[in-house]
């Protein structure tokens, strides 16, 4: 029997000023308050929705059609706030992804710790010297949209390798690899949607502007349709492999994931 709880996630507002304004938000940067530039002209509103446990789930689900999996591994190092650890696990992730995807090569981009700290974060603004933990993010969203995906590859591979990659004869993909680094993860577990039962119109663009690159995510218009999923009290030794984003999806299909 399968095992679904309600929580409450927080979803983009429709307010007057987005009817004019391109939603964004702007982090990474320091922004003295009297200068008056807003950091964000988004605003969030709570909507509870229904979570199905992947543990007692009876759906079929696998990779191919859902773009995301659950993999037992136990990596080699815990990644901590020194730059050695970070290439040690980054490197250890690249080769668990070569172990389950038919990859010419793979690049490990970025890494993050985030932190439950009681505060309610719902950007999760990201610390630059990484000398601290991330805040959770709590806002339901895709991490890159339909066309910045090609900027973001663009930014870490070479010119010649550009030439090489995006011709049309290769398929692009950014992964994410998440798990906690408590044993078992008790608050803040991380809920994932099931792309099939999301819409284009049910996306709504929003540019993230940071240090280095300018992003462009999605954020969702709650809808009682989207079906989540969860991994009650997942351990450090069980890994969410999603798909974030394909150059290639399946018919017209979502190209990104949540």
């Amino acid at each position: 029997m399968e095992s679904v709880k309600s929580i409450t996630l927080q979803y983009i507002a429709d307010t007057p000023r987005l009817q004019e304004e391109k939603p964004y938000r702007i982090r990474g940067f320091e922004i003295d308050s009297d200068d008056g530039v807003d950091l964000s002209n988004l605003d969030w509103e709570d909507h509870a929705v229904q979570v199905t446990d992947l543990r007692d789930s009876t759906t079929a689900l696998d990779f191919d059609t859902c773009g995301f999996t659950w993999i037992d591994y136990r990596p080699l190092t815990q990644p901590t706030y020194d730059e050695k650890s970070v290439i040690a696990y980054c490197d250890d992730m690249i080769a668990l992804l070569h172990r389950h995807v038919d990859a010419e090569q793979i690049i490990c981009y970025d890494m993050r710790l985030r932190k439950n700290m009681g505060q309610g974060s719902i950007n999760g603004s990201p610390h630059a010297d990484r000398e601290l933990p991330d805040a959770p993010i709590e806002a339901a969203h895709i991490d890159h949209s339909k066309d910045i995906g090609w900027a973001r590859i663009a930014h870490h591979i070479t010119p010649e390798e550009k030439d090489k990659y995006f011709t049309g004869n290769y398929r692009l993909r950014i992964y994410n690899i998440w798990k906690p680094l408590n044993p078992v993860i008790d608050d803040m577990p991380l809920a994932i949607c099931d792309p099939r039962s999301v819409t284009w119109t049910d996306l709504v663009a929003a540019d993230v502007i940071g240090p280095g690159f300018n992003a462009e995510v999605y954020y969702l218009r709650p809808q009682a349709y989207h079906r989540w999923y969860w991994m009650s009290k997942q351990t450090a030794e069980q890994l969410l492999l999603f798909l974030s984003w394909d150059s290639h999806p399946p018919s017209d299909g979502l190209n990104c994931r949540l």
